[in-house]
């Protein structure tokens, strides 16, 4: 399944300069999970003010804890 969302999020530079902290940055989102060897994997792809990244997560069936993630 897919599903989308709207997101203002706070984000710095790689190096962490306070000059460069950008706040309520307003992202258009789309959610979709699928079933890979047993676990659930959820991909977030988000975009918006001249950026784009996406972000994975590993759950588990029925608990929905998360094991693993890779996050931009």
């Amino acid at each position: 399944r897919e599903a989308r969302a709207r997101r203002a999020v706070d984000l710095s530079g790689p190096d962490r300069d306070p000059a460069s902290l950008r706040f309520g940055v307003a992202l258009d989102c789309t959610l979709a999970g699928r079933e890979e060897a047993g676990w659930i994997v959820v991909e977030e792809r988000c975009a918006g003010e001249g950026l784009a990244f996406a972000n994975r997560f590993w759950a588990a069936p029925g608990t929905g804890e998360v094991a693993r993630s890779e996050q931009w």
